[in-house]
């Protein structure tokens, strides 16, 4: 009887190190000092007096280009640059016009791109704004557009939708129109 007390304290003192190693591996990181140079390069909150940010774009490190049918018959490029950090930027050019859509007008926007490993796939998501197109559903309301499209890791064809929202950077609620999106992803530099 006089060995139970012993053992429970002695699980208990195991338990109470576990839980302090695995505190110390799960510790946030100490917090970068602050940038007190005379550089405005805005490398932390504290950097200097002025929040313009003097640094150039941030390198890109791929760049993709997509020939896309929006609806089968109606064609568009998508242009994608992904920065560093996983972000996308977009330019999606409709050739031609629909209702929620300007030939050759220019969308932009960002994103991101994900890996599925699971599913052995991958998923671009962007949010895009354009200007209103007068004789479409949204009147003269600006126009934003959800985008997404998937593919397998290894296929280079890509298949989804575009969803046209009327307002400025409102991409939920009612949407005006969904369109199908496919193709082909045609260049990679």
């Amino acid at each position: 009887m006089s060995k139970i007390p012993w053992l429970l304290a002695a699980l208990a003192a195991l338990g109470l190190l576990a839980a302090c190693q695995s505190a110390r591996h799960h510790a946030s990181p100490a917090p970068a000092p602050a940038d007190d140079d005379a550089a405005d390069d805005d490398s932390s909150p504290d950097d200097d007096a002025t929040a313009a940010d003097d640094d150039s774009a941030p390198p890109y490190v791929q760049k993709y280009q997509f020939a896309l049918a929006i609806e089968v018959q109606f064609q568009a490029t998508l242009k994608l640059a992904q920065n560093p950090n996983g972000n996308l930027t977009a330019a999606f050019i409709p050739q031609q016009g629909f209702d929620v859509l300007l030939a050759g007008t220019t969308l932009l926007g960002s994103g991101q791109l994900w890996s599925i490993p699971e599913a052995n796939g991958r998923m671009v998501m962007l949010r895009l704004n354009g200007p209103a197109a007068p004789n479409g559903p949204c009147g003269n309301n600006p126009i934003s557009y959800a985008v997404s499209l998937t593919a397998k890791a290894s296929n280079a064809y890509m298949v989804g939708g575009l969803t046209a929202y009327c307002g400025a950077n409102t991409f939920t609620g009612s949407p005006a129109r969904v369109m199908r999106l496919a193709g082909w992803q045609t260049k990679v530099e």
